[in-house]
């Protein structure tokens, strides 16, 4: 069984004597590469052509091939691709395994009573923010990862690794980084945006420099209405100003935020990955009269985002890249060290060590040219790059969260030859140097489009204190209407009643995922509307 709820895939068939043979469901915004890929499969059903033209694209895509008379499926996932595509071996369909892109039109079909949680997803929740990898929050359903191939036939399913990002895939001939990234980001913005779409503009340089190259089309910002949020609130009416930007902010109240949460909570099916973004892209998908939305998420990534903590020599020696210790996996978590420590407390040591390994290895597996001999300080920070690019799924979980609206989500910054051309210029000073501090082409590059703009300012970006929110703000109190998850060890139960700054990390992820646990899944669920829904038995394709 598959069902698709994204609004924007596009589905191309194939016929022999009357008879629909194969369908091809894809899913870009590269409108090139579709109709190469239309010519093609309507006429000769799927083919070395069409896997040609998919490993071809300079962007980010994903497809589903379905062939009725083999009753066999065929999945991708580019390596830089958001568009998350779902799957379940189950009985309780005919051709016993679900694929879907959205959660919860995979979690329809399965009844309360046969939904487990998946804590190594969970435990992932609280280090890094995300699920991010082939677990996710329900036990026995999977996502591809970047760049893995799904077979599937016979009741018997296979995956593996196909496409690896690739290191200095470009000779770039010494051309200036910050030319590269600007041509780089105008092709990529040529094949994906459309008339309509709208950027989210938060005033950063990333966001600053989408909108340029995007050509000033409207913008849209949310901003929260506490007092150490207004910052971000700023820096986007500044930057809109400087750009003579359409630009609009959406107000949120914190009287609503908990009931924002749940509303989110309920039409993405996973637990909010943070405290702001994705609550604030639910709104903006609901409020927004447009079917497309750009994002900057993932430009630090890219080209160079700060290291919360000092790099030292020492620890790079003592540990290579295939070590979980290694210097770029430990400080590249979201969790601080402390966190981790509270975090062993509740998953235990050995899940939290096991997880930070497997993060490690699915970046490195993911990586063609990656030198694991050099233990430079650069080559370190590029790795950190690197873990955050393939881990934080940022982009992903806004896509989930605006399909409910029948929006899709730009992501300049998940284009393949950006990322690609970008890890082609000279490792030293690509992420940081001693004139700019971090972004150093990014920023040189956007003083040159928009000198106004002050590059070397430091944005601080809004945020919503973590140890207010479960103390004194709309996440206080808490689990004194509600039940402490209950694999919260009893020891550990009081301490999280009476959150403080130390254990307010875990706390906040302990309320989200109550959030998620309450409202998805142990209740009956509405599914997204399905935009297409195939079932072998009947041969059919809605």
């Amino acid at each position: 069984m598959i069902d698709l709820a994204n609004q924007h895939a596009a589905k191309f068939d194939y016929w022999e004597n009357g008879e629909l043979v194969e369908s091809f469901f894809l899913f870009s915004l590269d409108d090139k590469i579709k109709e190469k890929v239309k010519a093609e499969y309507e006429k000769y059903g799927f083919t070395q052509k069409i896997l040609h033209l998919i490993e071809q694209d300079e962007t980010e895509l994903s497809y589903i091939q379905t062939d009725y008379k083999r009753h066999s499926i065929r999945a991708f996932r580019s390596i830089t691709s958001h568009y998350e595509i779902f799957y379940k071996k189950t009985a309780f369909v005919s051709e016993g395994i679900i694929i879907s892109d959205h959660l919860l039109n995979l979690l329809s079909y399965l009844p309360i009573q046969e939904r487990n949680v998946c804590f190594a997803g969970v435990c992932d929740m609280f280090l890094f923010q995300h699920s991010y990898g082939k677990e996710t929050y329900y036990q026995g359903i999977y996502r591809l990862g970047c760049g893995e191939e799904l077979l599937y036939q016979n009741q018997e399913l296979l995956v593996r690794q196909v496409q690896r990002l690739q290191l200095q895939k470009y000779d770039l001939g010494g051309r200036d980084g910050a030319d590269v990234l600007e041509q780089s980001l105008r092709e990529a913005c040529a094949k994906i945006q459309k008339p309509e779409s709208v950027n989210t503009l938060s005033g950063g340089i990333d966001s600053t420099l989408t909108h340029i190259i995007m050509g000033n089309p409207k913008s849209v910002s949310g901003s929260y209405e506490h007092e150490k949020f207004l910052c971000e609130k700023e820096y986007a009416l500044c930057a809109a100003k400087l750009l003579y930007a359409d630009h609009k902010v959406y107000d949120i109240s914190m009287e609503n935020y908990m009931e924002e949460m749940v509303r989110t909570v309920k039409h993405c099916g996973m637990p909010v990955y943070n405290m702001t973004a994705q609550i604030i892209h639910h709104i903006l998908a609901e409020n927004v009269n447009t079917s497309y939305m750009m994002v900057s998420e993932l430009a630090g990534a890219v080209y160079g985002l700060e290291l919360r903590t000092p790099y030292t020599k020492e620890l790079a020696e003592k540990y290579g890249f295939s070590d979980f210790n290694n210097y770029a996996n430990q400080n590249s978590s979201i969790a601080r060290k402390e966190d981790i420590d509270w975090i062993s407390r509740i998953f235990g040591k050995e899940m939290v060590e096991a997880q930070l390994q497997k993060r490690n290895n699915y970046v490195l597996d993911r990586l063609e040219g990656f030198d694991t001999s050099d233990l430079s300080s650069d080559n370190y920070l590029q790795f950190g790059h690197l873990l955050y690019y393939f881990t934080n799924n940022g982009v992903s979980a806004l896509e989930q969260t605006e399909m409910i609206f029948g929006k899709t989500v730009n992501a300049l910054f998940s284009a393949k030859k950006v990322v690609e051309e970008f890890l082609s210029l000279p490792l030293h000073e690509r992420y940081e140097n001693e004139i700019y501090g971090e972004k150093p082409f990014a920023k040189r590059l956007l003083e040159r489009l928009l000198p106004e703009y002050e590059v070397k300012k430091k944005k601080l970006g809004g945020s919503l204190p973590r140890t207010w929110m479960v103390t004194k703000g709309p996440m206080a109190g808490y689990f004194k209407t509600h039940d402490i998850p209950n694999f919260i060890d009893p020891s550990l139960r009081n301490i999280f009643l009476e959150p403080s700054w130390e254990t307010s990390w875990c706390v906040k992820y302990l309320v989200m995922y109550s959030v998620w646990y309450e409202n998805v899944m142990r209740c009956e669920i509405k599914k997204l509307p399905s935009k297409y829904q195939v079932s072998f038995e009947s041969n059919t394709a809605e």
